[in-house]
Order: structure tokens, then sequence, then C-alpha cells
């Protein structure tokens, strides 16, 4: 049986980091000589791209329905054309953001059912679920502030998501960290108030364990 790859996810709230340590992550493994395939949620696809635009988009009202439902039709296509497929080629995908963040925000944060969220994306997964999630936890009010500090010169925020009030986003780290506690074997809480350096690091060793405990090799130059 050829070997299947190896899906890394990075997790969080807002301003945690996640898309800068996905990318470096990415570019690390590369030049170790690993395949790697980065994708992000939702997004991944160009239906994904447009679902991204209207999830984050300031012009519709949402509900946590109906963004974990547009969540889910981005998760499904992303996972049958960019996951599955590079798993298959036995590729590093790391993934900036995936299922968990549906548990944390539609579910912690919006009271959507954690019971009714699993058995969707249950479906929808498959057995591409990761084999590490890289937690960058920070507080919201550090998080947040990262963001309305990159978001514009005015300062406010960015997205839909950035923009909703810190009792919510406290509800969210909350939910994280419960899905670490759930499933310690598969998730690395990692400090996120650290400088991005020292964060790195610790993603980048994180993520070589697993590897190396999965018997991946780097693909020859």
């Amino acid at each position: 049986m050829a070997q299947r790859g190896v899906l890394l996810s990075f997790e969080g709230g807002e301003g945690s980091g996640k898309t800068t340590h996905a990318r470096r992550l990415s570019e690390h493994l590369k030049e170790l000589g690993f395949a790697v395939k980065l994708t992000r949620e939702p997004g991944g696809t160009p239906l994904g791209e447009r679902i991204r635009e209207v999830l984050l988009g300031l012009d519709d009202e949402l509900g946590p329905l109906e963004e974990f439902l547009l969540f889910s039709t981005a998760r499904a296509q992303v996972v049958r054309t960019v996951i599955r497929p590079a798993l298959k080629a036995a590729s590093v995908v790391v993934v900036d953001r995936y299922y968990h963040s549906s548990y944390a925000y539609q579910g912690g944060g919006g009271g959507l059912s954690l019971e009714y969220m699993r058995s969707v994306t249950a479906g929808i997964v498959g057995d591409c679920v990761p084999d590490l999630v890289l937690l960058l936890d920070v507080a919201p009010e550090t998080g947040l502030s990262r963001c309305a500090g990159a978001g514009g010169k005015d300062g406010t925020a960015s997205d839909r998501f950035e923009r909703k009030d810190v009792e919510f986003h406290r509800k969210v780290r909350a939910a994280f960290l419960e899905c670490a506690r759930a499933e310690p074997k598969r998730f690395v809480v990692i400090d996120a108030s650290q400088s991005e350096d020292e964060v790195f690091a610790q993603v980048r060793d994180a993520a070589l364990v697993v590897l190396r405990a999965r018997g991946l090799q780097p693909t020859a130059k």
C-alpha cells in the first residue's frame, strides 16, 4: 500500500499568527526536501475563495448555522480536490484552519450543536483528519489588538469575525482549548504571545516529530 502523506492543521483565534506560521512551516519543509501542499479554509479552491469573501465580508448577516454550512461546503471541496489527492501522493499538507475552527467559532462562540457539527464534518472529511493540530493560543485582547494594528490606517477590524466582541472571542478560545483537552495526542498548544521566532521554533519541532514518527521522507532534490 502506498504511503499516506501527513496532514498538519493550524488553529487559533484572531491574531494568533496561523497564516504566518503555516507559510513559514511550508517553506521550511520544502527547503528540507519534503513535497508540501499549503492550503487554507475557507479557500483553497475557486469556489472556496468565493465563499471566503461571503463569510469574511461585512455585507451579509449570517448566523452560526449559515456560517457552518458555508464553511462545510468550502471544506468539502478542498478536501475532495486538494487535501485528499495530496495525501494520496504522500505530500505534507499544511492547512491554515480546518474543522476545529468551526467547533470553536460556530460552536463555542455561536452556540451551534457540537454533536451536529461533528456528524456533518465526519461525512465531509472522512479519513482526512489532521495528524497534528498546531493550536496557537493567545489572549483575545492581544490577538484582536494585533489585528487592529494590521487592519488599516484607522485601526478597525477587517472582517466579520474580527468585529465580534471580546466575549465572543473568549468563548472561541475556551472552545479551542477544550478541543485540545479532548484530543491530547493530536494537539500541540503553543503560546502565541511569544516572539514570532520563538513560536516558529516550537511549530517546526512539533511538525518534525510527527513527520519522523510517520516515517515520511524528503523527496530527492
